[in-house]
């Protein structure tokens, strides 16, 4: 007798220790440590990768389970209907959250919310245990007696608000903590919309007034919000329909993810980098090679012309004539030498220098067009900055393009400007920071602000090579270049390069910008760029 196979189950994977390394060193110390269950599936949906959490709720070991298919690791799914959503998430890309119970040997039944994203070719999902926030809600809808396991719940922040005033009726110690105040007290009364940023705060509204009271919508809502000290705090909020004394009232429960915010945060800037990266090496390639093809008739083109404006007879109109041709020559044969530029990448030529010295040289370079346009200059340079391995002209370069562009920019939106320049040593990194007050970079404009040939400039005043040359000559010192903008509020671009001394190579400093410093540099990088 044959055995029946299912066909809806496809093939198990064979997992080798090599890929089940391989998968490890890809997934994020954040995901290793989260409290989150984190599972990735490949496009068949056969699961590759489970972190610690994952395990627990598993009751199984990551090498027991990692290989099979999602229906043997979930059961049931496929009568529910989410298996089907599982694979829409894959072909569309599109994410869905939904909770569900799942039964644990020693833990009895545990709630969690399931949010199912893609993740490379495969499917993501994050499941967040909130048996406790679930059993709380049941116990505050089944009597008002049971407010008191609100209060033993140490996993999230919870408070009640009344529906007509919009104040705080009742709350815990973990949201008191939260956003800073010593007792529970201290909360009751008030508007918590008043601690919600200004940007999310229409949106927060329209989740309280429309989805949870008016519709009792159990929606999951990420919020920016402000400590009592000022400090953000970034929440996962989800509210329920209720009564509290007998009027209409709202339960809302609330966790941090003020990190995990900051995380995605970084992996998108790392993303976009490495985007950036591979776009300016395939263009360098391509440039390099255009520029030498254009070289040669470009000087043959110069050459005859000063050739023929050396004859004699020519009148004044041909020898006018000639002159544009020779001009407009030379400008072609600048932009091939930008190209060459753009993509030769040399390694710096490094020696202990001030970068102070270095933006002082390349403001004299502009100090008369800078008074002549009415830009004033303010400098804040530390002088207790310590040299560094560098190279000295490639950061002139560096310093005096993003001064150019910020004096070109308040030039041409109100004939006069401020820039602010100010150098700093932070961690193990050197930072040079412009800001100007000029007419700002639109969103769009500032994702493509260091691609190659992107330039905003009218035709005939600039290749849109400056910035990709600076972004290039920033990276081969083993540091970062960005910007920050908002319209019509200015913008700033920031340079920042390891610190090396004469005894260190760039191999054991290249991590400064990335590593230790790197973090210094993100923690403040909102502060930085933030107008």
């Amino acid at each position: 007798m044959t055995k029946k196979t299912n066909p809806n189950r496809t093939k198990r994977l064979v997992i080798t220790p090599q890929m089940l390394r391989g998968h490890k060193s890809r997934l994020s110390s954040s995901a290793e440590a989260s409290e989150d269950s984190f599972f990735l599936f490949d496009e068949n949906l056969n699961l590759v990768r489970v972190n610690p959490a994952g395990e627990r709720l598993l009751h199984r070991s990551e090498e027991d389970v990692v290989g099979n298919n999602i229906l043997d690791v979930v059961p049931g799914i496929k009568e529910t209907g989410r298996y089907d959503k599982y694979l829409c998430v894959v072909k569309t890309g599109e994410p869905f959250i939904a909770d569900d119970i799942v039964p644990h040997p020693e833990l009895g039944n545990r709630h969690l919310r399931l949010k199912a994203f893609r993740a490379g070719n495969g499917l993501g999902i994050i499941a967040s245990d909130i048996t406790e926030r679930r059993e709380a809600e049941e116990a505050l809808l089944g009597s008002e007696g049971n407010y008191r396991l609100l209060f033993e719940s140490r996993l999230d922040g919870v408070f009640v608000i009344d529906a007509k005033t919009m104040r705080v009726v009742l709350a815990n110690q973990v949201a008191a903590e939260m956003y800073g105040f010593d007792s529970v007290a201290d909360v009751i009364g008030l508007n918590p919309l008043d601690f919600v940023h200004p940007s999310d705060r229409e949106r927060a509204l329209g989740s309280i007034v429309h989805d949870m009271f008016e519709l009792d919508l159990r929606e999951i809502e990420d919020f920016r919000t402000t400590r009592k000290d000022g400090t953000e705090l970034w929440i996962s909020v989800t509210g329920t329909r209720t009564e509290y004394g007998g009027k209409l009232a709202g339960l809302v429960s609330m966790r941090a993810i003020t990190e995990r915010k900051r995380a995605e945060e970084e992996k998108q800037r790392m993303e976009e980098q490495l985007q950036l990266a591979g776009r300016l090496a395939a263009v360098g390639v391509l440039a390099a090679g255009v520029a030498h093809e254009l070289n040669n008739p470009l000087a043959a083109v110069q050459m005859f012309a000063q050739l023929l404006n050396a004859r004699e007879d020519l009148d004044e109109t041909a020898r006018s004539d000639v002159e544009t041709i020779y001009r407009e020559a030379q400008r072609a044969a600048r932009i091939t030498n930008n190209l060459l530029s753009f993509a030769r990448r040399h390694v710096p030529e490094k020696r202990l220098i001030s970068i102070n010295e270095v933006l002082e040289k390349s403001l004299e370079l502009h100090a008369y067009r800078m008074k002549l346009n009415n830009i004033e200059i303010v400098m804040a340079l530390d002088v207790n900055l310590p040299r560094t391995m560098a190279d000295f002209h490639q950061m002139q370069q560096v310093f005096v393009n993003i001064i150019a562009n910020a004096e070109q920019a308040m030039t041409e939106a109100h004939s006069k400007g401020k820039l602010c320049i100010k150098t700093q040593k932070v961690g193990q990194i050197i930072r040079t920071t412009f800001t100007d007050d000029g007419p700002g970079i639109s969103e769009e404009n500032l994702r493509r602000v260091f691609d190659p040939f992107f330039t905003t400039k009218d035709v005939g005043k600039g290749t849109g090579l400056g910035l990709s040359i600076c972004y290039g000559i920033v990276q081969e010192h083993g540091g970062r270049l960005y910007a920050g903008s908002k319209p019509n509020k200015g913008a700033t671009f920031v340079v920042e390069i390891p610190l090396i001394f004469e005894d260190q190579s760039i191999s054991e400093q290249t991590g400064s910008v990335q590593g230790k410093g790197g973090q210094n540099g993100r923690s403040q990088r909102n502060d930085i760029i933030s107008r």
